[in-house]
């Protein structure tokens, strides 16, 4: 089975990146970078979280727009974990 590999990261620097098809650089402040300077003073990865959480929901508007998908359809066909 072939599968596409589309990351979203803070770099292009790591085995992942070597592997996707698709890399999509966010800004944020590394996990992994401890004791360095930083552009943020949140802690961790925060800032890198809320960067996805903001540029996916980017995404999703955008497709919605142009596949023509209401929101009503998407809650035809999202799902309910609660």
């Amino acid at each position: 089975m072939v599968v596409d590999v589309w990351l979203l990261t803070t770099t292009d620097q790591s085995p992942l990146a070597d592997l996707a098809q698709q890399v999509t650089l966010l800004p944020g402040k590394s996990k992994d970078l401890v004791g360095e300077e930083q552009a943020s003073v949140q802690p961790m990865g925060s800032l890198f979280e809320q960067s996805v959480w903001l540029f996916g929901d980017a995404l999703t508007l955008a497709y919605m727009q142009f596949a023509g998908v209401s929101e009503p359809d998407m809650r035809k066909r999202h799902a309910n974990l609660e």
